[in-house]
């Protein structure tokens, strides 16, 4: 991954400018985090071992226990799992957060249909008497 790409040129309003600043930093009036990371989201971690936070990018959730993920360090190529609090992500518009998560929710199963109900059985007919 090219560092280069993670990393922009701010320019603000008031004349203030700042260079390289980290992309995981950016984020709009309106925009929050979100909760679900999907696989292959950059991210910064919490790195205990090192009491430091890096950049990392999410493998997978883990299926085990909600709200940890595997995560792949790039500094040294280590896989740790993490809670979800102890990971930085892009920050996103709200709407496409809602809109992620309405998808990502179980559907409601269908309603069974109704059996059909018996058809009455004919009347006996026998021999004229």
């Amino acid at each position: 991954l090219a560092q280069a790409a993670l990393r922009v040129d701010i320019a603000y309003d008031d004349g203030d400018a700042e260079e390289g600043v980290d992309r995981l930093r950016l984020r709009r009036e309106g925009w929050a985090t979100a909760r679900n990371v999907p696989a292959g989201a950059l991210v910064d971690a919490r790195r205990v071992e090192k009491k430091c936070m890096e950049r990392a990018m999410v493998l997978d959730a883990d299926a085990e226990e909600e709200g940890f993920f595997h995560v792949l360090y790039l500094s040294d190529f280590h896989v740790k799992r993490e809670h979800r609090k102890y990971l930085k992500a892009l920050f996103t518009a709200r709407e496409s957060i809602k809109a992620e998560e309405e998808k990502e929710a179980p559907a409601a199963a269908p309603e069974p249909e109704p059996e059909p109900e018996p058809e009455p059985e004919p009347p006996a007919t026998g021999p004229a008497a």
